[in-house]
């Protein structure tokens, strides 16, 4: 051992000098200075780091540096000279310190990407996203009509409502009874049907091909049209189904 650290702290402590102001005055941790103190040289990472913290922590306690490096030359040099084989922990710290300031700034960059691409995403189909939590109706692909249907209370022990569908010819048509889908098929010609509920959607690919009564009366309004109609049957709207 070199006896260096045993100087150091005689100087220190004749000076009334604790490690932990040296430590603020300089920023060396005092497991470095307590290291040097201790002659443990082998946790300083070579001599350039020695030799600064030697400079700083003379000056931290008002010690003329060039005059113990002068009187300790052959002392601190022969420290070079030993096998560094204990931990460089002063190495791992910087590392340590090097790598969380790049996994900050790139944790930064990331969210920084994630919110332009979210913002982006939600502009681009702010409509549909909207539709999604209003509850927009959907488009029944077979005719490309809007399904708007809403959820209705059914009582399955009253069926005010009774329809009889004859197809003439093919016909496609959709049934939905309350909100839940009945029927969603190809009728043949001469086939009949038959449905009874209160709330009741007829969606007709081709009305002119059908025969259609409601409570055993002929519905005429629709005989003409080719198009798909959509039809929303009810107690409270027989008058204007059956009005031409």
């Amino acid at each position: 051992m070199s006896g260096l650290g045993e100087i150091l702290k005689q100087q220190r402590e004749i000076r009334n000098i604790s490690l932990g102001e040296i430590s603020q005055k300089t920023n060396i941790s005092k497991r470095i200075l307590k290291a040097l103190e201790n002659n443990e040289f082998q946790h300083i990472p070579g001599k350039f780091y020695l030799n600064n913290f030697l400079k700083s922590y003379l000056n931290a306690i008002d010690l003329d540096e060039d005059t113990f490096f002068k009187n300790h030359r052959e002392s601190i040099n022969g420290i070079g000279d030993q096998k560094t084989t204990g931990p460089v922990i002063y190495y791992d710290k910087i590392r340590y310190s090097r790598f969380k300031r790049k996994n900050f700034f790139l944790g930064i960059l990331l969210i920084v990407i994630i919110s332009i691409f979210v913002t982006y995403f939600f502009m681009e189909n702010k409509e549909q996203i909207a539709n999604i939590f209003q509850g927009k109706p959907k488009v029944i692909p077979a005719t490309g009509m809007i399904y708007d249907y809403q959820d209705e209370t059914i009582n399955p022990d009253f069926s005010p409502v009774q329809i009889k569908i004859n197809a003439q010819s093919d016909c496609w048509l959709q049934v939905f009874r309350g909100n839940k889908k009945f029927i969603e098929r190809i009728i043949k010609g001469g086939e009949q049907i038959r449905i009874h509920g209160y709330e009741i959607l007829l969606i007709i690919g081709n009305p002119s091909t059908i025969s259609l009564s409601i409570n055993g009366k002929k519905v005429s309004k629709y005989q003409n049209q080719k198009r798909p109609v959509k039809i929303r049957i009810s107690p409270q709207n027989l008058e204007s189904i059956f009005e031409k």
